[in-house]
C-alpha cells in the first residue's frame, strides 16, 4: 500500500490547515517507516544508538551518568600504601603526579584518583596528599638518602594549596 492510502492527504482533507497536514503526513511517514523496521522482528541496537545519546525526555538530552558504586567500608584500617612520589607536573591546566611502587615503573595519578583504597586529594609541587575514611597521608620526595618521607596524620585537613603565579 502506498503511504497516502492510509494517511491524509492534503486535497483529501477539509478544514485543516497545510501545517497540520504537513505534520499529519510526515508523523505518518515515520510510523509507517518505524512499522517497516519493526516487520522483521526486533530493530537493531545500533539503530537506536542516537536515542540512547540524546534521550527525548531529559532536559539536557545527554543520557544519565553511570552510577557510581560506592566501596563497602573496610573493619581494619588500610595500610598506608607502599608508594614513594617520583615526580610531579603543575601546568595552567594540569596536575599530576608520578607515583612509584618499589623498583615498578612510576605511575601517574591525577587528583581524585584511587592508590590502594586511598585518594588523592591534593597534588602541590613538593608533596601530594592521600587520604582515607579517616586518615591522610602526605607523600614527599624522598631525602637524598634513598630513605622515603611520609607524614600520617588522624582526622587531619589538608594543607592549604600554595597560590598559583
Amino acid at each position: 500500500m502506498i503511504a497516502g492510502d492510509r494517511c491524509p492527504h492534503p486535497r483529501k482533507s477539509s478544514g485543516r490547515s497545510l501545517a497540520a497536514t504537513v505534520l499529519i503526513s510526515t508523523l505518518c511517514a515515520a510510523l509507517i517507516g518505524a512499522a517497516a523496521a519493526f516487520a522483521d522482528g526486533a530493530p537493531d541496537l545500533e539503530a537506536l544508538r542516537a536515542t540512547r545519546e540524546r534521550p527525548l525526555f531529559s532536559a539536557t538530552r545527554r543520557p544519565p551518568p553511570p552510577p557510581v558504586l560506592a566501596r563497602p567500608p573496610s573493619a581494619e584500617p588500610q595500610q598506608q600504601p607502599e608508594v614513594v612520589l617520583s615526580a610531579v607536573i603543575i601546568g595552567a591546566d594540569v596536575e599530576v603526579a608520578f607515583l612509584r611502587r618499589g623498583k615498578d615503573k612510576a605511575f601517574p595519578v591525577r587528583t581524585g584518583a584511587d592508590v590502594d583504597g586511598w585518594v588523592v586529594t591534593q597534588i602541590a609541587p613538593r608533596y601530594v596528599v592521600l587520604e582515607n575514611s579517616s586518615r591522610s597521608v602526605t607523600l614527599e620526595f624522598p631525602k637524598r638518602g634513598g630513605g622515603t618521607v611520609s607524614t600520617v596524620a588522624s582526622n587531619a585537613t589538608p594543607r592549604p594549596k600554595p597560590a598559583r603565579r
